[in-house]
């Protein structure tokens, strides 16, 4: 963020207006004020459209994203990029001490929200891709009812591909193991970050080693 408002200062005295955007800008938005024209507050949404037509100074309160947007992948540039990221929720519910996503949505009062079912089967349906990227925080973390309906849902629509998700060891059950088998989740990510009890509290990641052992026997047995 420092090395962004400092380019930022460079671009405004070519004339160029900017926008800053992030966590810290809006964590700490009185440190980068004076070097953006304007701070949007909050996380990407279609505001920015808005503040690039109308050009105003200083701080823009947050909006949320919209929860049933397709994104419009056939306008993306370079065109032959890969698009195999999909979003189901934004946000997060745990307090780690090195992550700031918790810090910004417990300003915004909203710590998840999910996007709209259908909006995700509809995602992934306009993809080439065979193998798609969960991008969410922690994927587990949505209600299990959710998780198998989205399994039902892709089913349903004729959908059959494989996944890689994020999530954390104690968002790891047998239950979810077995939802994950449904959904044909090949690959997860799980933000085990520390192993050693007293890395875990200083991260503050609310686990313990037994906790992350257990996950990753789980998920062995699920593969």
């Amino acid at each position: 963020p420092v090395i962004a408002g400092h380019y930022a200062r460079l671009l405004r005295h070519l004339g160029i207006y900017t926008v800053g955007l992030g966590h810290f800008f809006t964590l700490d938005r009185k440190r980068f004020e004076d070097d953006f024209d304007c701070i949007m507050g909050g996380e990407p949404s279609r505001a920015i459209l808005d503040i690039v037509r109308q050009r105003p100074r200083g701080y823009v309160d947050p909006q949320p994203i919209d929860l049933n947007v397709i994104p419009k992948i056939d306008r993306r540039f370079p065109e032959r990029q890969k698009a195999d990221f999909v979003m189901t929720s934004f946000g997060c519910r745990f307090p780690c001490s090195f992550c700031l996503v918790q810090k910004l949505y417990k300003t915004l009062q909203q710590p998840v929200r999910f996007v709209e079912l259908d909006t995700v089967v509809s995602d992934i349906g306009q993809r080439s891709e065979e193998e798609i990227y969960f991008t969410d925080l922690t994927f587990t973390m949505a209600p299990k009812k959710r998780l198998r309906d989205l399994a039902a849902k892709l089913r349903d629509a004729g959908i059959r591909k494989s996944y890689t998700i994020d999530t954390r060891t104690d968002c790891i059950t047998d239950e979810i193991g077995d939802i994950l088998v449904e959904l044909n989740v090949q690959r997860v990510k799980i933000g085990v970050e520390g192993g050693t009890e007293r890395m875990l509290q200083v991260f503050n990641k609310g686990t313990d080693v037994d906790v992350n052992n257990q996950a990753i026997r789980i998920l062995q047995i699920g593969r």
